[in-house]
């Protein structure tokens, strides 16, 4: 994954077979100082799930509903300050289109109005005005 770029997590799933592969490396301490030091620059959490101390659901949900009202919309992109809450959406994205996401959690999301489909791999158009320029971008409501 560059810095800058959006991955979609519901196209492709050797992200996470690869995602994995860096984590028991990093287990086993044989994963590469330099590859180290890129992945946690991105925020990209080295340790096993088991081992994560995960945020509860609502948490996510609330920081979801803040992004809505600040920004008019939920496309959080990959280079957002909070990668965690992009890989929580697409996550939600997954199980809804896999039947299984929770009821009660299916109707808070779509509550807020929440996109249950796939996104743009482009941070421009997941910025909800695709025709400005990324500069032009900074002065308007987008996510940065």
């Amino acid at each position: 994954i560059r810095e800058g770029t959006l991955y979609n997590l519901d196209e492709d799933t050797s992200f996470g077979r690869w995602a994995n592969k860096q984590r028991l490396l990093y287990k086993e301490n044989r994963l590469w100082n330099d590859r180290k030091e890129r992945l946690t620059a991105l925020g990209f959490d080295l340790e096993s799930k088991k081992a994560r101390k995960e945020v509860p659901w609502d948490q996510r949900f609330e920081e979801l509903k803040k992004i809505k009202r600040k920004y008019g919309h939920d496309k959080v992109p990959l280079n957002y300050k909070n990668t965690k809450l992009y890989f929580w959406c697409s996550n939600q994205r997954n199980y809804y289109k896999k039947f299984k996401l929770l009821p009660e959690r299916e109707k808070l999301l779509k509550s807020i109005g929440f996109s249950f489909q796939k996104e743009s791999n482009s941070i421009d158009s997941n910025r909800n005005h695709s025709s400005k320029t990324p500069e032009a971008c900074t002065e308007q409501k987008c996510i940065q």
